[in-house]
């Protein structure tokens, strides 16, 4: 069902659609998603600024995942309205890094590098990311 939202029409369902006779390159399915609208993306690739309202609601905290072991804390004793608690470490969970920096270069090129960019220029402005 993901991929019926990524490849529109023609392709009404992934077994007529001439491009999913095989799993979509990366350079595909990045082409493909940089044309879509917001509001069409699957939430799980579409902008953080627009699924979360980022400029329309006034968030005075913006957590990232990859400041977690800083980020979190702060969340949970907010929560806990003042109580210190413990957020658990990627080890004591056993939550095992999937090496995504390491595989980088193996997926993004210039060309997708820039793609990416302009189709998530809001996110990479507004949460600080660097292009």
């Amino acid at each position: 069902q993901l991929m019926d939202r990524v490849f529109p029409p023609p392709c009404v369902t992934l077994r007529n659609c001439p491009m999913m006779r095989s799993r979509p390159s990366f350079q595909q399915f990045v082409d493909q998603i940089s044309t879509q609208d917001f509001a069409e993306m699957n939430e799980h690739w579409a902008p953080q600024t627009y699924l979360c309202g980022v400029g329309l609601f006034p968030y005075d905290f913006v957590g990232k995942l990859e400041d977690i072991a800083t980020h979190a804390p702060k969340v949970i004793k907010w929560m806990a309205n003042g109580r210190e608690s413990h957020f658990p470490t990627q080890e004591e969970i056993k939550f095992s890094s999937m090496g995504a920096n390491e595989q980088m270069n193996q997926f993004y090129n210039e060309e997708i590098k820039k793609k990416v960019y302009q189709t998530f220029s809001e996110d990479f402005s507004r949460l600080q990311y660097a292009a």
